[in-house]
């Protein structure tokens, strides 16, 4: 996913960005059915390499082509309800697993990443930001740039400093993700809880974007994301404690709203 998002910058300057989603689209899902049906473990685990390539670069290309097309006034909004599909995804995933009674089939849902093939028409009916009229773009797309700028005098300063703090909000997301029910499990929590755990927390990610967008647009990006980060980094360390089931599930989802939340 690093590698994908890395390549994301330079292929979208050279092919555009509704071109380059379509194409991560179907390399995405190409590579996730043929890990649905590989026959061994490398082959399975060569199927989802290339498929983590393909989504590491989907996702910024996505973002960047949805905010060029929302408005202005709208427009972290518009990028929460966009990224809040992400643990919307998990939580219907994880849900229909049990409902079709999956366990212990993992070939069956990989197979069914191949349907984003079905959003490639409507993708390569976005327009970038090139197609759109100079007098209809943000004056700052106008003003140009290069990653250079982002070194530039005190620009070096913030680059770090945003970087640092999305590496952290990511490493909170993703262990989360991995580990929240073994951890769940580890500190005294029956497995029913702890799966539980799980879908709060991808229910409290979904709550957190759409949150965190509206308030984003009213109050600054900046003040949203410092307070998500603080909030959550409470509600993980409460966590700790060990405490009571129902205050788990509320300690939970706070940690999945401001965690996930924290990415507008």
């Amino acid at each position: 996913m690093a590698i994908g998002a890395v390549a994301a910058g330079s292929l979208t300057r050279r092919l555009g960005r509704s071109r380059v989603l379509a194409v991560c689209l179907c390399w995405f899902s190409v590579t996730v059915a043929a890990a649905a049906m590989a026959p061994t473990e490398l082959l399975f685990a060569s199927g989802r390499v290339l498929a983590g390539f393909g989504l590491g670069c989907l996702l910024p290309v996505a973002s960047a082509l949805v905010l060029d097309n929302a408005a202005p006034a709208r427009r972290t909004l518009v990028y929460g309800v966009m990224f809040s599909a992400y643990p919307c995804g998990g939580m219907v995933a994880g849900i229909a697993a049990g409902q079709l009674g999956l366990d212990g089939d993992f070939r069956t849902p990989l197979a069914l990443g191949a349907l984003a093939l079905l959003a490639v028409p409507a993708v390569l009916r976005l327009r970038d930001v090139a197609s759109v009229p100079p007098d209809q773009k943000d004056p700052l797309r106008r003003s140009g740039g290069s990653a250079a700028d982002l070194f530039a005098e005190r620009g070096v300063y913030r680059t770090v400093l945003l970087w640092m703090a999305t590496f952290m909000c990511l490493l909170v997301i993703y262990g989360l993700y991995t580990w929240l029910p073994s951890i769940m499990q580890a500190t005294g929590y029956g497995l029913a809880s702890a799966v539980a755990f799980l879908a709060i927390l991808n229910l409290g990610g979904v709550v957190g974007m759409l949150v965190s967008g509206w308030a984003a647009d009213r109050l600054g990006v900046r003040v949203v994301g410092g307070m998500a980060c603080l909030l959550g980094g409470l509600a993980i360390g409460l966590l700790s404690l060990r405490p009571p089931t129902a205050l788990g599930y509320v300690l939970v989802a706070v940690a999945g709203m401001s965690a996930i939340g924290a990415q507008v």
